[in-house]
C-alpha cells in the first residue's frame, strides 16, 4: 500500500505519460516512448517517474496486455545528494524570525527547532500528537502510521 501522496505522484507521471500517445505504437517504441519522456529530468524525478512507468508496464505484463516490461532495462540514475549546508549566521537569522511572544510565532519556532534538531518530515511533523512525547526521556516517538517509511522511529528531542 502507497501513500496518498505517493499514488497522487504515480497518477500524475502516468497521465502525462499516457497523454504523450496520439495512436497504437509497438511493445518496441513504449521503450523508446519512456526514453522521450524522461529524457531532460533531473536524477531524482526521473528515477521517480521510471519507477512509475516501470510499475505500470508489469501490471500490464501481468494482465496480459504485454509479453515483457519494456522498461526493465531502463537503468536508474544515481541519487545525488540533496543536503545542504547553511552557516551558524543564517541558521541564527531563521530562528530569530519568528516573534516568540506571540503564540504563531512560538509554535514557528517551535517547528523549526524541532525539524533542525530531529530531522523530521514536515509531513511526520503535522500528524504528531502530545501523547507521543516522552519529555522525562528525551524522546519523540513516531508511530508506523505517520512515516514515509511506515516504521516507527525513536527521535532524541
Amino acid at each position: 500500500e502507497v501513500s496518498k501522496y505517493t499514488g497522487n505522484s504515480i497518477r500524475h507521471t502516468l497521465r502525462h505519460f499516457l497523454s504523450s500517445f496520439d495512436g497504437e505504437i509497438s511493445e518496441k517504441g513504449l521503450k523508446l516512448k519512456a526514453l522521450q519522456f524522461l529524457s531532460g529530468k533531473n536524477n531524482e524525478h526521473y528515477n521517480k517517474q521510471l519507477q512509475a512507468i516501470r510499475g505500470f508496464f508489469q501490471y500490464c505484463v501481468g494482465e496480459g496486455y504485454l509479453d515483457s516490461n519494456p522498461c526493465s532495462t531502463i537503468k536508474y540514475k544515481p541519487h545525488t545528494s540533496r543536503i545542504v549546508q547553511h552557516s551558524e549566521e543564517v541558521i541564527r537569522k531563521l530562528l530569530n524570525s519568528p516573534d516568540r511572544n506571540t503564540w504563531a510565532g512560538l509554535r514557528d519556532y517551535t517547528v523549526m527547532v524541532l525539524i533542525l534538531d530531529t530531522g523530521i518530515r514536515p509531513n511526520e511533523l503535522i500528524q504528531i500528537c502530545i501523547s507521543d512525547f516522552d519529555f522525562a526521556n528525551g524522546y519523540l516517538y513516531l508511530r508506523e502510521n505517520i512515516t514515509k517509511t511506515k516504521q516507527k522511529r525513536t527521535l532524541p528531542i
